[in-house]
């Protein structure tokens, strides 16, 4: 396989986030906090891997921050011992943010990442289910948003159903996210959290699904529906939280959910692009246990954390990855040379043509 030749730097915390790509690239690199195996494993393979704690010989030696890393002396030196005088390094990090990108601009890199505008307007939760569900109010499951303290249970109970989820605006792998199964625990969360404006969803019992997508300017790539493994209390302290995908039960889903899937997929994808968004997002769908039908829960506006094992499963499939194509969309703003250097990477072989 031919490879792009352009130099990359991914700059994270754990290097399993920007695993995956190192073989599209001539100059591939990752700049990572912690230090295990993966690193082992990746830099015994060929992949440049800077580890801080490796490099320091430390646990934690700064506070695990993408935006601190990179600040970092030895992680600054290392992308200066790694480009000519003047060039400009492509940076790529997990989750964009308004400070990460002033700190770019600073060293005049060039980011390759979409603006965390979009980041801060559609992944809380208030704002996303207030946006999208102008388009389709139908996508989401029955839901009310307001004040916690001006709700009261019984009222909640006769619009949504006896359980019913809380969700605030902003949180990360569940933490936002409170069910309630009696009125004890909807007082004792009333309690804590009066103040705070909150999206009232009813409950929808079912599996949980997945799909990666990634907005271009040619349109909407996806793919990789899996399902969602959330809540092991093994893997977890959050029973919202997910903790895994299962990419081999998508068969389970009917050819009527599958075709509701990329119905929502389509409202939210035409809508992100009209909006001018370019880059990496996922969904997340619940399946009613009940009845079958389809709901979306969430999108995330980054990188989904599924990206790296989805992305191997695609090369052993000879197809790109999705993380490609939102690289290629900021690397080229010419048509011709994005098209150009994506065909170069294109191959049949009996595993594609199947």
């Amino acid at each position: 396989m031919k490879k792009i030749n352009e130099k990359i730097f991914y700059f994270c915390n754990d290097s399993e986030r920007a695993v995956g790509i190192e073989n599209y690239f001539t100059d591939y690199h990752i700049i990572c906090i912690d230090y295990n195996e993966t690193v082992d494993y990746m830099i015994n393979d060929g992949v440049k891997v800077f580890s801080l704690e490796k490099e320091r010989g430390e646990f934690n030696p700064i506070f695990r921050s993408t935006y601190k890393l990179m600040q970092d002396d030895l992680a600054l030196d290392y992308v200066k011992k790694n480009i000519s005088k003047g060039e400009i390094p492509n940076i790529i990090v997990f989750k964009p943010s308004k400070k990460i990108e002033k700190l770019v601009d600073k060293y005049g890199w060039k980011l390759l990442n979409p603006d965390s505008s979009y980041n801060r307007k559609y992944e809380r939760k208030i704002s996303q289910y207030r946006l999208l569900s102008k388009e389709d109010k139908s996508i989401f499951p029955k839901s009310v948003v307001d004040r916690l303290e001006s709700l009261g249970y019984e009222e909640l109970v006769k619009k949504l159903g006896e359980r019913f989820v809380i969700q605030y605006n902003i949180g990360h792998t569940g933490s936002s996210t409170v069910y309630i199964d009696n009125k004890e625990d909807f007082d004792l969360e009333q309690g804590k959290s009066g103040k705070k404006i909150a999206r009232i969803a009813e409950y929808i019992e079912g599996r949980a699904w997945t799909l990666n997508a990634v907005v271009t300017r040619f349109g909407t790539f996806y793919g990789g529906l899996s399902y969602q493994i959330t809540g092991i209390k093994e893997c977890t302290s959050g029973s919202g939280a997910t903790v895994g995908n299962d990419w081999g039960l998508s068969s389970l889903l009917s050819e009527k959910q599958i075709s509701e899937i990329e119905r929502i997929v389509k409202i939210v994808s035409d809508k992100l692009h009209s909006e001018g968004y370019r880059g990496m997002f996922g969904f997340d769908f619940v399946e009613s246990k009940s009845d079958g039908r389809i709901y979306l829960i969430e999108v995330n506006m980054r990188q989904p954390a599924s990206t790296s094992m989805h992305t191997y499963i695609l090369k052993s499939l000879n197809l790109p990855s999705l993380l490609l194509f939102h690289i290629l969309e900021f690397l080229y703003s010419d048509d011709k040379l994005y098209l150009e250097q994506l065909s170069c990477l294109l191959y049949t072989s009996d595993a594609a043509d199947e």
